[in-house]
């Protein structure tokens, strides 16, 4: 997808929050989506999500499907993968993907005590580039990692994991945002696109933290519910990294970690990603008019 295309692409659905003073369901009668005031706990499959924000909107996940399938082309199949898009969350946040969560199994986080952590992440990370590299070419589109902007951070006492990627797509600065929740049965995962793509990297991980913290696991299922006779993943924290960056690292590769990444495989699997940087520029460039 060119970016002549991807500027002519219109969200005619959420194009401002103009109509969020009155009830949605009238306002949305002759809209393509319906979108929903996120004013009351949203529930997810292992979780629940309160409200932070009076301008935040969500879709249900019927219209949420419609929608990257028309604006994307997805499959089917493809968007329940996603448990849903909220906009306008937090002040500063354009939306939030919340993925469906990972059952396979409780993460140890081990491996991020290896002394050579820090080598471990640079080989992800080369590895990340080369990835991006392919696929930008198969793609015909100059996407370019730059760096972490934020460098992968496990936060064991809260129980999740986060990491900021800085790309350059076509000369545009973009911000890919990762926030892992850990969770008795695996995790869940959190897809952010901030509205300023040089948001300062505190404001960004404070920020990370406030969305997470608003996350509610089902009784019983957080990461400190574990038992001795849960599930075991075969993969610990740098094992989830390397396979939420699309990275075949150590035991990952034989596990389902990469699920979401097969299920795009005919589509390239990093288009897995355009909804980042999609989404933001859609959603805005309607509200400016």
């Amino acid at each position: 997808m060119n970016h002549h295309i991807r500027d002519n692409i219109v969200f005619v659905a959420i194009a401002t929050f103009a109509f969020l003073s009155e009830p949605t369901i009238a306002q949305g009668q002759n809209r393509e989506y319906d979108p929903i005031n996120f004013t009351q706990q949203l529930n997810f499959e292992r979780g629940s999500l309160s409200p932070k924000s009076q301008n935040a909107i969500y879709l249900t996940h019927t219209d949420t499907c419609r929608l990257v399938q028309k604006e994307f082309g997805w499959l089917a199949s493809q968007c329940d993968e996603i448990e849903n898009i909220v906009f306008g969350y937090l002040p500063n946040l354009d939306n939030i993907i919340v993925n469906k969560p990972n059952t396979d199994g409780f993460v140890k986080f081990d491996d991020w005590e290896d002394r050579d952590l820090d080598a471990e992440i640079e080989l992800i990370w080369d590895s990340y580039v080369s990835g991006i590299a392919s696929q930008s070419a198969q793609l015909g589109i100059n996407i370019t990692p730059i760096d972490w902007y934020v460098y992968p951070t496990l936060k064991k006492k809260n129980g999740y994991m986060y990491y900021a990627v800085l790309l350059d797509w076509n000369g545009e600065r973009t911000l890919n945002v990762n926030a892992t929740l850990f969770d008795r049965k695996g995790f869940v995962n959190f897809s952010l696109v901030p509205i300023d793509p040089n948001i300062g990297k505190s404001e960004l991980e404070d920020t990370i933290g406030n969305v997470l913290v608003s996350y509610t696991p089902t009784v019983d299922q957080s990461y400190v519910d574990f038992s001795s006779g849960d599930k075991i993943a075969a993969v610990g924290a740098v094992g989830v990294l390397a396979s939420l960056l699309g990275v075949k690292y150590g035991k990952a590769a034989a596990t389902g970690l990469f699920a979401i990444l097969l299920i795009f495989a005919k589509k390239l699997w990093f288009l897995v990603f355009l909804p980042l940087f999609l989404i933001p520029k859609l959603f805005r460039r309607k509200k400016e008019h």
